[in-house]
């Protein structure tokens, strides 16, 4: 296991990146008139009309970005792809769209560019090829018009490809505070965090967070539950000792609104346990736990997994 000065680095780093190129704006609420992409005249030389300019009177919600995102993870779990995948063309979708418009009837495109560009980048063996990818539209859109949004898509993100994402910071977050908490209790803390870190990539609020800020959040939820079963009294808060062992700041006021956010999610959630294992119960299986919005969780019909 890497040093603890190693970890701290590695997370200064990773602070850097999503505060400054890899940084997105809530751009869901924001009602002021985006610019449009200076290379746009090029991608309106798409067949069957495509342009990139926004629809006079159409502005992309949560809603709309929820039913992407949902459709991304569902497509990943189908050809059992590493969630990352879902969560970095998530990350695409949204620096896109917290600076440049899109129209309704691209967004489509769009987000299987995205899709298609995150699995490029994280996931080359086995690579799903174009026509794959195209299938999963029904025919809906050409080989030509996917290639020529993906290339528009990396001029966009000026192919800046690995954005810090929350379940990273988490990872380095548990490490560094791997002498805080029971280490057989690792596997429990680290599954349940990962769901709750799916259910922010579904919702619109989390888009504008930090990752490091809803990796927190979500942590100091899941670690708040060994304390109401009065397990682990005696070890303190991750947050300070998180700014106490690596001197970096999290804001106290986003993380307080993320994990407010996150106790509504899973208040309606029936799916979630209402506590982790206690110790000295049975050790909970390394696989991560089905997405709230997977064709692997129980709740969702199995019929749909058609391609």
């Amino acid at each position: 296991m890497p040093d603890e000065d190693y970890l701290v680095d590695h997370l200064r780093i990773l602070f850097i990146h999503e505060s400054t190129p890899y940084r997105i704006a809530q751009y869901l609420e924001d009602a002021v008139p985006r610019p449009r992409h200076p290379h746009t005249s090029s991608v309106t030389k798409f067949s069957k009309g495509m342009t990139i300019e926004r629809d006079a009177k159409w502005e992309f919600g949560s809603q709309a970005r929820s039913t992407m995102v949902k459709w991304a993870i569902q497509l990943v779990d189908y050809f059992e792809l590493p969630r990352q995948v879902a969560a970095t063309a998530a990350h695409f979708l949204d620096r896109y769209l917290s600076s440049w418009s899109c129209s309704k009837s691209d967004l489509q495109l769009l987000m299987m560019s995205a899709l298609y560009l995150a699995i490029k980048t994280h996931q080359r063996h086995p690579l799903l090829s174009v026509e794959t990818m195209l299938r999963t539209s029904r025919g809906l859109f050409s080989r030509d018009q996917l290639l020529r949004m993906e290339r528009h898509l990396l001029d966009a993100l000026t192919w800046r490809l690995h954005p810090p994402l929350p379940e990273n910071v988490l990872d380095i977050f548990l490490r560094v505070l791997v002498r805080c908490y029971p280490v057989e209790q690792h596997t429990a803390i680290n599954d349940q965090c990962l769901y709750y870190l799916d259910t922010a990539l579904v919702d619109g609020f989390f888009v504008g967070h930090a990752p490091s800020v809803v990796a927190m959040a979500a942590l100091c939820q899941v670690l708040e539950l060994y304390i109401r079963n009065d397990t682990h009294e005696g070890y303190p808060h991750p947050m300070h000792e998180l700014m106490r062992r690596t001197h970096l700041m999290i804001p106290a006021g986003p993380c307080h609104a993320c994990r407010d956010r996150f106790a509504r999610i899973m208040a309606a959630d029936e799916t979630v346990p209402d506590a982790l294992p206690k110790p000295g119960s049975q050790p909970v299986a390394r696989e991560r736990m089905p997405s709230p919005v997977s064709v692997l969780h129980p709740s969702l019909d199995h019929a749909g997994k058609e391609a």
